[in-house]
């Protein structure tokens, strides 16, 4: 009896770049340094870039665009060029709430601390809802917040002690009220990033304050009660947190920029 084999050899290719896409390079003129998410209304992107663009009386001579994107790629357009008036150097996505994408910049405006914008999709009926005065707040780097009701924001600096305050704004720019003032060993130095909520509280973080100056985790009521510190970061369990917390309906998820057992960053979770 005889045995034949046949031996077969199936041979995959794997390119890493198969499905990966350039839709854009940024330019001078149109925008550099991006530094935002995008966000997406079903027909466009919609985003900001920190520098670029050619707004006018900006030290740099660039104080960056919001653009809009099609997915595939296409119609990329300039809706705003920054400047100095109007905003300048935003660190910080847009969010999109009816016909308007509302955003911050982190310097730029009336006193030269940051505005407040909200501008139509199509690049018209730009409007500075609130200019950045110290007093309410200054240099914000994040995003804003939408309930349904308020915006609500945070500022690095600015507010009673100067280190940092959390706002809220009608849609329409009226009712600002200054819901909180970060005082460092007590409840924070320096709010980075955007407010997340669970339907009841709003959740955020400090970059430093707190017991051992590394940072804080923290929650209020959205009409300014209710204010606690959750934890105060250390050396080890991670320091200077300036990312959004992500919560899963039981966590809150997040990350520090240093500290750890390597002293270059963790991933924690808290209740």
């Amino acid at each position: 009896m005889k045995y034949y084999y046949a031996f077969f050899l199936l041979v995959f290719t794997f390119n890493a770049n198969a499905q990966f896409t350039k839709l854009f390079d940024f330019n001078d003129s149109l925008g550099i340094n991006p530094s935002s998410s995008l966000i997406y209304d079903g027909v466009y992107l919609y985003g900001m870039t920190t520098n670029g663009g050619t707004g006018t009386n900006c030290l740099t001579g660039d104080c960056g665009v919001i653009f809009k994107i099609r997915p595939d790629g296409s119609g990329y357009e300039k809706i705003l060029d920054f400047d100095e008036y109007n905003g300048a150097f935003p660190h910080g996505s847009v969010i999109l709430v009816g016909e308007f994408l509302y955003g911050m910049t982190y310097k730029g405006g009336e006193f030269g601390s940051g505005t407040l914008f909200r501008i139509k999709t199509n690049g018209s009926d730009y409007e500075k809802l609130l200019d950045f005065d110290g007093n309410n707040g200054s240099y914000p780097k994040g995003e804003l917040y939408y309930d349904g009701n308020y915006l609500f924001g945070m500022t690095l600096l600015g507010g009673a002690s100067d280190h940092g305050t959390i706002f809220r704004i009608n849609l329409d720019g009226t009712d600002y009220m200054r819901l909180h003032d970060f005082v460092p060993s007590i409840t924070g130095n320096g709010p980075y990033g955007t407010l997340i909520s669970d339907g009841v509280f709003l959740y955020g973080t400090t970059y430093g304050g707190g017991i051992y100056d590394k940072g804080t985790v923290f929650k209020l009521m959205p009409d300014g009660t209710g204010f606690t510190s959750l934890y105060s970061f250390d050396e080890l369990t991670g320091r200077n947190p300036w990312a959004n917390l992500l919560f899963d309906g039981d966590f809150l998820y997040g990350m520090t920029y240093n500290g750890g057992n390597f002293g270059i960053g963790v991933i924690f979770k808290i209740k």
